[in-house]
């Protein structure tokens, strides 16, 4: 016997519900990652879980006047902005770690090796924070299993 489809376009449960199950496993794998130590691994993750939040994030087009061509697709936001601050931190801290190991100096290495972690550190926080703001975080008191995973839409 075959099973008919449903024809609507209108889900019958919120189709954010695949969203925050995504979420939560990248979260899980993340704080997985930060507790064995394993920092490069926790910062991809965080930038999957970026990834994830920006499905409503508006999206500049620069084309060329004479040809009509793209030339530049830009993410343009605030949170694209603050993405891309930690993300600029650690690949400066990360360089001056690399200058400290050819300079073999172990306070320089030390002190860049911790600025990464404390920066990816922040862009964990900030992650929670804006995910939190978009209404894809539990919410901290809530009688309501739904409402809490989901928000009150």
């Amino acid at each position: 016997m075959a099973i008919p489809f449903k024809t609507s376009k209108t889900p019958s449960v919120d189709s954010g519900i695949g969203l925050v199950m995504r979420l939560n496993g990248l979260w899980s794998r993340a704080d997985d990652a930060h507790l064995s130590g394993n920092i490069d691994y926790w910062n991809y993750i965080l930038d999957s879980i970026y990834d994830n939040l920006c499905y409503n994030t508006d999206v500049k087009v620069v084309k060329d006047e004479a040809t009509g061509k793209i030339t530049q697709v830009k993410f343009d936001s605030d949170s694209e902005k603050i993405y891309n601050y930690y993300n600029s931190k650690i690949a400066t801290a990360k360089a001056d770690k690399l200058a400290a190991v050819k300079a073999k100096d172990k306070k320089a290495y030390t002190n860049a090796k911790n600025s990464i972690y404390f920066t990816i550190r922040d862009k964990d926080k900030w992650l929670r924070t804006f995910m939190h703001k978009l209404g894809l975080y539990l919410r901290e008191y809530e009688t309501n299993l739904g409402t809490a995973m989901f928000g009150n839409r």
